[in-house]
């Protein structure tokens, strides 16, 4: 169990550049309507239907891993 006035350990590269882009993920990936819903991207087993909640959040983050794999080790760092 932690303290609770001790200093939280830094997340990853990983998780910081995840924080920073989650939402250019999202936007760019996962299109709106003219309401605000989001979509399953062209091409996804489930396009057109609308995605949301832990769906989303599913999603955006198996993109976002496949966006971090496929980068450099100097865009990483």
């Amino acid at each position: 169990m932690a303290q609770p006035n001790t200093m939280k350990r830094p997340g990853s590269s990983y998780i910081m550049w995840l924080n920073e882009n989650r939402e250019t993920i999202k936007n760019h990936h996962f299109p709106k309507d003219v309401k605000g819903s989001r979509y399953f991207p062209i091409g996804h087993t489930n396009y057109p239907q609308i995605i949301s909640g832990k769906n989303l959040v599913m999603e955006v983050s198996k993109k976002a891993g496949e966006i971090w794999r496929s980068m450099s080790p100097e865009a990483k760092r």
